[in-house]
């Protein structure tokens, strides 16, 4: 007997892919996972040489402000 699938050819595809799209990112998740604490690590290393960066060049500006005025 010939049955009638509710889904189209259109549909199974886009399941398809999406279950391909699953697959790929679960792993990928599973590794970023894994390596949080690494890279929270090295996060906030960059953050804290940004902001030393940003005061050092603060307090350059504040000095060569003060320095010009004495002039």
């Amino acid at each position: 007997m010939f049955h009638l699938s509710p889904h189209t050819d259109s549909d199974i595809f886009h399941i398809t892919v999406a279950k391909g799209w699953l697959g790929i990112a679960a792993p990928m998740l599973g590794v970023v996972t894994s390596f949080m604490q690494d890279v929270e690590w090295a996060l906030r290393v960059v953050a804290l040489i940004a902001g030393v960066v940003v005061s050092v060049l603060s307090a350059a500006s504040i000095l060569k402000n003060l320095y010009e005025k004495k002039k």
